[in-house]
């Protein structure tokens, strides 16, 4: 227990006060004056109804940040560098995509057949943990348990 209460007494400070006055004999930092920063004063919390509706644009609206799919937008849509460098009163926003689009198509993914030893390498061995391939153990009671 001595042990512990040295180690206690070293991790925390403390604070040595006059027994008559009450007052420390060094100067105490004040706690109350480290600034808290304005975000963090509003609450998080919403009274809300169950059979009310609430979804991302609702909570987005909440903590007061633009939804995501107004974020979206935005990153996929930037300004024409060579208009914006003839003339900055006039913007035109042009739609970019992460991935080329190919015109005439109407999804955008299509399978392809390929051979393994051309498209990648597979990594281990297959692990085949479907139910009828599991080991099966028996309890003495002769209940069955997957293993």
């Amino acid at each position: 227990m001595r042990k512990m209460n040295t180690v206690m007494k070293s991790i925390f400070t403390s604070i040595k006060t006059d027994r008559d006055t009450g007052l420390p004999f060094e100067p105490v930092d004040n706690m109350t004056e480290i600034p808290i920063p304005e975000e963090t004063r509003h609450q998080r919390f919403m009274s809300i109804a169950e059979s009310e509706p609430f979804g991302p644009v609702d909570a987005a609206e909440a903590l007061g940040i633009e939804p995501a799919a107004v974020t979206l937008e935005k990153l996929t849509q930037h300004d024409s560098i060579e208009e914006t460098s003839k003339s900055s009163s006039t913007k035109t926003s042009k739609l970019s995509f992460f991935a080329p689009v190919l015109e005439g198509e109407r999804t955008a993914f299509r399978f392809t057949d390929a051979k393994v030893g051309e498209v990648g390498y597979r990594y281990g061995a297959s692990k085949d943990d479907r139910r009828h391939a599991r080991k099966v153990k028996y309890q003495p009671s002769g209940k069955m348990v997957w293993a």
